[in-house]
């Protein structure tokens, strides 16, 4: 089952009480997989998003979360020890990512000219790490669904070991 939390307004702006209070419905209800194609630069959610992502982690609870696609840390993306930090790739294959060892954002994905759903204009092709994070959720929940059992370490450690390493496009990020 796919379920959506909304917690950005018009135009794709948000409230960070809204974020952080979306997460937390996410855990509480024990969802397996959470998709965060979004984050904040803003210093005063690095404690709370931090606390919910341990506890999201303790839960059995796999988090992936988009890379900012401007040149600065954003959270949670940068929390890489509790959740799985995407980026985009070149990459038209959704199951060909890379793995970026050492790296705090750990995984490309295709995120590049991606055909999305856009409200009362039928589809768009859209760029972005936000773009990448559905791919590897994808993946994740084939993971899971073959292997139930899974810890978010597990899941991490599978995704490292099935990744091609080091096989990545110049990201935005890296620019």
């Amino acid at each position: 089952e796919f379920f959506s939390i909304k917690v950005l307004g018009a135009g794709g702006l948000g409230d960070g009480q809204a974020f952080l209070a979306g997460l937390e419905y996410a855990i509480k209800n024990r969802y397996q997989i959470v998709n965060l194609s979004l984050g904040t630069t803003k210093p005063q959610f690095f404690a709370p998003l931090h606390d919910l992502l341990d506890r999201a982690y303790q839960a059995g609870c796999v988090v992936v979360a988009a890379a900012n696609n401007l040149p600065q840390p954003s959270f949670p993306s940068v929390f890489s020890s509790s959740l799985i930090s995407v980026s985009k790739s070149e990459e038209a294959n959704p199951f060909n990512f890379g793995f970026r060892y050492g790296e705090v954002i750990e995984l490309t994905a295709p995120g590049v000219n991606i055909r999305t759903a856009w409200l009362g204009e039928g589809y768009r092709n859209l760029t972005g790490n936000s773009f990448a994070c559905p791919h590897i959720v994808g993946i994740i929940a084939l993971l899971l669904e073959a292997n139930p059992e899974l810890t978010p370490f597990q899941v991490k450690s599978a995704l490292y070991a099935i990744a091609k390493e080091n096989q990545i496009h110049e990201t935005e990020m890296e620019k």
